[in-house]
């Protein structure tokens, strides 16, 4: 009963009220696989991932031939960009069902990313690798910059880029956690423009909506775009200093735009949450 009704508040966008549904189905049965898999479901939708992680793994651990609780888990690492994790639990999810066709899908888009990143390695490898140029025959003399008149003022720094969205209106009888749920719908299958745009109208009808933030900024992520995803999780651990996942997520685009010593403090931080 309790699991059933969750689901209905779920396609509410009642996500609390399903929360404690399903919080009673565990109670009531804490040996179902399905009453976890369900919970951890609830706790990704409100950006508690690491209880989701907790119940996903617990459903594994009761039923270990269930592909759902494979693909759930794997598809909640996909999302927090651990893909080499996300890869081993879909892989398994398709081997316990073969036809498994999201799973397979989401497989294929962790194996791509896995690869890219290979890639990426071997790139920073080889130049490190390279020798030194040549030292020049000649010493070369450098040219003096003209200086600048007196009268001019200092250049003065570029401000920081903020998100600029696609272009989407919030529609009628939609609510905010609506477009919210369906920007991270786009965003697992690969499709970030459209998913941007969803969660920029989820920002215009809610301002402070931090999940929304963090989602774009993920969508942000992972087309390259680091310093609008930066931007976003800025806000979203503004707005919300708790956030743990947006923490998370602003250490691995800290670390891509080449700032290490920022990447540890927020994955700390994360980690302390």
């Amino acid at each position: 009963m309790y699991l059933a009704r969750a689901v209905a508040l779920v396609r509410l966008e009642r996500h609390a009220e399903a929360l404690a549904d399903r919080e009673q189905a565990v109670k009531l049965a804490p040996n179902l696989a399905e009453a976890y898999l369900a919970r951890g479901g609830s706790y990704h939708q409100i950006g508690m991932h690491a209880k989701g992680l907790a119940d996903r793994t617990k459903a594994i651990e009761l039923d270990p031939k269930m592909p759902e609780a494979w693909f759930a888990r794997g598809s909640a690492y996909f999302l927090l960009g651990d893909y080499r994790k996300a890869r081993d639990d879909l892989a398994q999810a398709v081997r316990l069902r073969p036809d498994y066709r999201e799973a397979s899908d989401v497989l294929k888009k962790a194996e791509t990313q896995l690869d890219e990143a290979k890639v990426a390695e071997a790139k920073v490898a080889e130049a490190k690798a390279a020798p030194p140029p040549p030292i020049a025959d000649r010493p070369v003399v450098p040219t003096l910059p003209t200086p600048a008149p007196e009268h001019l003022e200092p250049p003065q720094p570029k401000p920081q880029p903020r998100p600029v969205a696609p272009t989407l209106k919030p529609q009628p009888g939609i609510s905010a956690e609506e477009h919210n749920q369906r920007g991270r719908t786009l965003t697992q299958s690969g499709k970030y423009v459209e998913a941007i745009a969803e969660l920029s109208a989820a920002i215009e009808m809610k301002p402070d909506f931090a999940l929304a933030y963090n989602a774009r900024g993920y969508a942000y992520l992972l087309q390259r775009d680091y310093p609008r995803a930066l931007a976003d999780f800025n806000e979203a651990i503004r707005i919300n200093p708790a956030y743990a996942n947006a923490y998370q997520n602003r250490s691995v685009t800290k670390k891509a735009m080449g700032d290490a010593a920022g990447a540890a403090e927020d994955l700390a931080k994360a980690k302390s949450r």
